[in-house]
């Protein structure tokens, strides 16, 4: 999953290429932060399969990018994640935004061997300086090794990219619904968004994939 990251004082998320306002509240968002670290320190802590990998800029030494990566040697058992550091509405729609997400990842890959990039975020000021395709070679070096094919869901933005390093969509797809998508958003285009599911194989090894995966 590729994001697009805005500066703002408040959070944005990329939701297909266009940053969307998710959380207000300065008092708040300090509140969803705090959980939100303490949630994913303790998934670092704990986690068998992911690793995570910074792109520092040597001049300034300040990180510019970021991806992580779950390397499934052994079957995954993956399931569906919680997001605990949300409440109440904020949290239905959370959920529903990345619940298809779990489910297809679940569907499809459950109990296979494979990699998945959980995600990768290059900051505004050096986007489009070749940061978000180094990031990905990292993981295919990584599948490259071990011989696994990965998956991840793409964005409008970052499909080109994605195309452009060997990337194979699927047949199967995610449909987010803009009665979800733009929920409280005056300024959304009121359109639902499909979201790509895509592969890369290493070697071009069709034998790879689960027998569920169905390439477009």
């Amino acid at each position: 999953m590729c994001y697009i990251l805005k500066r703002a004082s408040r959070i944005f998320v990329a939701v297909h290429g266009q940053a969307k306002r998710v959380l207000v509240g300065t008092r708040w968002l300090m509140v969803c932060r705090k959980a939100h670290t303490a949630h994913v320190l303790s998934y670092w802590h704990t986690s068998s399969t992911q690793y995570t990998v910074k792109c520092i800029d040597p001049s300034s030494g300040a990180i510019v990018g970021m991806g992580m990566w779950d390397v499934y040697i052994s079957p995954s058992d993956y399931t569906k994640s919680d997001i605990g550091w949300l409440e109440g509405a904020e949290r239905e729609r959370a959920e529903a935004l990345v619940g298809p997400f779990w489910a297809f990842r679940e569907k499809l890959w459950k109990n296979e061997r494979y990699v998945y990039c959980h995600l990768t975020a290059v900051h505004p000021d050096y986007q489009r300086k070749g940061i978000g395709k180094l990031l990905m070679e990292y993981g295919m070096r990584i599948a490259e090794q071990v011989d696994l094919p990965i998956y991840t869901e793409a964005s409008r933005a970052a499909i080109g990219l994605y195309e452009s390093i060997g990337f194979r969509r699927l047949k199967q797809s995610i449909v987010h619904k803009a009665d979800v998508l733009w929920a409280g958003n005056e300024k959304g285009d009121g359109k639902d968004y499909e979201v790509p599911l895509v592969v890369w194989i290493p070697g071009r090894k069709l034998e790879l994939l689960p027998k569920s995966i169905e390439l477009a």
